[in-house]
């Protein structure tokens, strides 16, 4: 297991005994723990003002004004930096606004939501086509707050919800906003959100991270799971409010159609949408307008059944704030049961005349974002078919070569399914056992259809190939999690999640190079030195040239990285253009960085330059 995860798991263990045992000291700290957040960015502003008020009285006396002006300047240069760190602009959610006039009763729901639960303005409601609501606040100030809240509804969950369900949404999500039954709850839950918003948009913008980063590296995480518990019962809390507002029957409704017609779109809906692609060159129609009929379809009784059994077989985890639907349903004192259809939707109610020109714009929107995508599948299926035509035609003449009967396999798939491929994959198998690519294929299919054989070949497939390590274990995860079976699943899903911080590292340490960097010979044969040679004969401004490996932590004999220090003939001022320009044209071996090592030239390039200069036998070009 995830030493972090393991960790993090023991941390809310305990917390959870706390809270149960002494409610007052587990709050009591979680809400110092919050001031301290606070308490570290005021500290910091505060000692600056400090130091410059004692600049500023120092300066007042007349002597040392050079000195003081020299301490003073930069300082004053890190209070503006700092300053504009904290004063972070997060992006609003995107969405098609809504105004009161063009949807009143909708607008009328959320006015007596406000008032029932006596919670804070929403400044903005937002209609998107994603299966979702969510109540989301942007801070005018950053970490100073005054904050800004968008509703955000999708199309769809209206489709799919009555309007007293979707009332019951709406209240779970606005129960956040205003702290349902304890506003301490409410406070916490958004500074928890704030948090993380504010940290990813200091990451993104990379200013004042000496003074902020490691603390709140340290400070975001550990907050985040010391608020675990009490986030986790904020989310009950907010089921309660939904309960109050219209009853813990469609409250209960609610979170089970979520469920159900969630799987419904998943599986069903959106599939048959992307398979037209196949036959027509462009999408002339609208899947939204299509999607109330399928989400208010009357589903068969064993299907429904089964998709909700398998929601309801997942188990409470510190993966998720969200309890189990299990869980939730059990707090609202209601039985699992497939809900009765609905006769009347959220969207038809609330949106009224509006709803079919918002549809037309969502399906506008829609197939104007899928219109690239969907004409590159439709020309790769047909391609696909004249291809699946001559590789069939060929093998019922004899046996096919093994790429051959791969590309028959895989033609197979795309073009007629996964069961009609499955028995050609398995072919390709028998004839290539080591090989993990079959493995893969054979593994994905079979857990795709539900045969937990798939794993054992998905196993295979990574022990044979380490770079199918992410792929192949979120299959096998998302397999188990489908089935409840959630502790098995975490296992996968740890593996994943490593391999995906793997990768990312290994991208970033090919992705520059920096004066930390180690560097090797290059290893490269005479062949290819010769050509590289011959491009740098071709630049009239190289003098000399020096190539040498950069050695790698991650995959290091895999998509190597090479540092090319060149020298001049002269030094010019635009040199980073130059070096620009050389990055272009000297393509074709590995990554290949180049600095320049000119005196006048970049501190740092010249640093680099020295380290792959010091390595015997990288002098490779001489004018």
């Amino acid at each position: 297991m995830n030493v972090e995860r393991e960790s993090f798991d023991q941390l809310v263990a305990r917390l959870e005994q706390l809270a149960g045992r002494s409610p007052l000291t587990y709050k009591t700290r979680v809400g110092l723990l919050a001031l301290l957040g606070y308490g570290y960015i005021f500290t910091v502003l505060a000692a600056l003002a400090a130091i410059l008020a004692l600049l500023g009285l120092a300066a007042s006396s007349g002597k040392h004004l050079h000195v003081i002006g020299k301490l003073a300047f930069p300082l004053l240069l890190l209070a503006g930096v700092i300053l504009r760190s904290l004063w972070v602009r997060l992006a609003e959610p995107e969405g098609r606004v809504l105004a009161p006039q063009e949807v009143p009763e909708l607008f009328a729901a959320i006015a007596d939501l406000r008032r029932r639960l006596r919670g804070p303005r929403i400044h903005r409601v937002l209609l998107t086509d994603e299966y979702n609501a969510s109540v989301t606040q942007t801070p005018r100030l950053g970490l100073f707050g005054w904050q800004k809240n968008h509703l955000i509804l999708g199309l769809p969950l209206m489709h799919a919800l009555s309007p007293e369900q979707f009332r019951a949404v709406l209240a779970h999500e606005y129960g956040h906003l205003a702290g349902a039954h304890s506003r301490f709850s409410g406070w916490i839950y958004r500074i928890r959100k704030s948090w993380h918003q504010l940290m990813e948009a200091l990451d993104q913008q990379g200013r004042a991270t000496f003074l902020f980063k490691k603390f709140f590296d340290w400070y975001s995480p550990f907050f985040a799971a010391y608020s675990f518990v009490l986030a986790r019962a904020n989310e009950y809390q907010a089921d309660r409010a939904a309960k109050d507002l219209v009853g813990a029957h469609h409250a209960a409704d609610a979170l089970i159609n979520f469920s159900i017609k969630s799987t419904l779109l998943h599986e069903r809906f959106w599939p048959r949408v992307h398979e037209r692609a196949d036959r027509e060159a462009a999408p002339a129609f609208g899947p939204y307008s299509q999607m109330a009929g399928t989400l208010n379809q009357l589903l068969a009784t064993e299907q429904a059944d089964q998709w909700l059994g398998a929601e309801l077989a997942r188990k409470t985890g510190s993966d998720d704030t969200h309890p189990c639907l299990t869980d939730r349903l059990r707090a609202l004192g209601q039985a699992p049961r497939v809900p009765e259809p609905i006769t009347e939707s959220a969207a038809g109610r609330y949106l009224g005349k509006s709803l079919e020109r918002l549809t037309d714009e969502l399906d506008h929107d829609w197939r104007e974002r899928a219109g690239t995508s969907w004409r590159e599948r439709y020309e790769h299926v047909q391609k696909g078919k004249a291809e699946l035509a001559r590789l069939t035609e060929k093998s019922a003449q004899g046996e096919l070569e093994l790429q051959e009967a791969w590309d028959l396999a895989y033609w197979t798939e795309e073009i007629e399914g996964g069961a009609a491929a499955l028995p050609r994959y398995q072919a390709v198998l028998a004839r290539a056992a080591e090989e993990a690519a079959p493995h893969f294929a054979v593994g994905r299919l079979l857990l795709a259809q539900g045969d937990e054989a798939g794993i054992a070949h998905m196993e295979k497939a990574l022990a044979l190939d380490s770079a199918r390590t992410r792929a192949a274990s979120e299959w096998i995860g998302d397999f188990l999690y489908r089935r409840g079976r959630e502790q098995e699943a975490r296992r996968h899903f740890e593996r994943a999640a490593e391999a995906r911080q793997a990768a990312a590292e290994a991208e970033q340490e090919r992705s520059a190079l920096t004066t930390a960097d180690k560097f090797a010979p290059h290893g490269l044969d005479d062949e290819t030195l010769a050509a590289l040679r011959e491009r740098l004969a071709q630049q009239p401004r190289i003098a000399k040239a020096w190539l040498a490996r950069k050695m790698l932590k991650h995959r290091p004999d895999d998509d190597p990285v090479f540092g090319l220090a060149v020298q001049t003939v002269f030094w010019y001022p635009a040199g980073k253009k130059y070096v620009s320009k050389l990055c272009e044209e000297l393509v074709g071996v590995g990554h290949m960085y180049i600095v320049t090592v000119n005196a006048f030239d970049d501190d740092t390039h010249r640093k680099i330059g020295k380290a792959v200069k010091k390595i015997a036998g990288t002098l490779i070009y001489r004018r």
